[in-house]
């Protein structure tokens, strides 16, 4: 009987970490997409520099050098 947990166990440790591995494979969320240097001037002339992807840059106002 003792011999039927530890087998039991094991293979339940097994399945949840095989179901785990699956589960982290590719969870970055959305897709790599190229980063741009984007150049943003506020209200008192002053330059601030961020790397984002274009859609970003382009929603705060900011020209981005490629």
């Amino acid at each position: 009987m003792k011999l039927k947990w530890v087998v039991l166990t094991i293979g339940l440790l097994g399945a949840v970490n095989s179901g785990l591995a699956i589960a982290n494979q590719g969870s970055g969320g959305a897709p790599a997409m190229p980063i741009y240097r984007c150049m943003v001037e506020n209200e008192q002339g002053k330059v601030t520099e961020s790397w984002v992807p274009l859609h970003i840059c382009q929603q705060k106002g900011g020209k981005s050098v490629i």
